[in-house]
């Protein structure tokens, strides 16, 4: 069971993480930065910044989340077996 849930702490740790800067990013000093008249894209500078920054928050999420999963010892044995046949290196 160990080796099959091996990573997720720091899956946690970094998730945790994610969601600091998430925090961050959200509150009023940095968001007053951006509430200004000015456009970008069509939009406005504010709605600009929160979707862009959510979005990206987002795909990190995501990233972390799908991210490089350990292999079950049966999918490394075959990966293995896979490159010995081929000719490959280990």
């Amino acid at each position: 069971m160990g080796e099959e849930f091996e990573g997720t702490g720091m899956r946690s740790q970094r998730l945790i993480a994610l969601f600091g800067l998430g925090v961050v990013v959200f509150t009023y000093p940095l968001l007053s930065l951006f509430s200004s008249a000015e456009v970008v894209l069509g939009l406005p500078v504010f709605y600009a910044y929160l979707f862009g920054v959510w979005a990206g928050l987002i795909g990190l999420a995501a990233w972390v989340i799908e991210g490089r999963r350990p292999r079950l010892p049966a999918e490394a044995e075959r990966a293995e077996t896979d490159r010995a046949e081929a000719g490959g290196a280990p």
